[in-house]
């Protein structure tokens, strides 16, 4: 029934044991991703390529904290998955922590 719904390939396409009925966007929101290489970094890459492979489409955002080689840059691409840096975002100046970062944003 539900192949008859959505096509039999959409119903049995999976690279990784995953079915990918539709195309469904996931999106990440990091404080920190590629290309540099903590343990946080590395997890959420590992899940971001497990989804990818699974026929999924993940995006990524990642935090105006992050450091960047170049702030201007506000789009990359790394093994076909879209990175949008928010670097251009300026914290505001009553920001005193990480937290307080986000939470007196407008």
């Amino acid at each position: 029934m539900l192949r008859e719904r959505i096509g039999a390939d959409a119903a049995t396409r999976s690279d990784c044991g995953i079915s990918g009925l539709l195309s469904m966007k996931v999106l990440h929101v990091l404080e920190q991703s590629i290309p540099d290489t903590g343990g946080y970094t590395i997890r959420a890459r590992a899940i971001v390529d497990f989804q990818r492979r699974s026929g999924l489409e993940p995006v990524v955002v990642t935090s105006p904290i992050f450091p960047a080689k170049d702030p201007s840059v506000s789009l990359e691409h790394y093994d076909g998955v879209r990175y949008y840096r928010t670097n251009h975002i300026p914290a505001p100046a009553s920001a005193k922590s990480k937290l307080a970062s986000y939470a007196t944003r407008p």
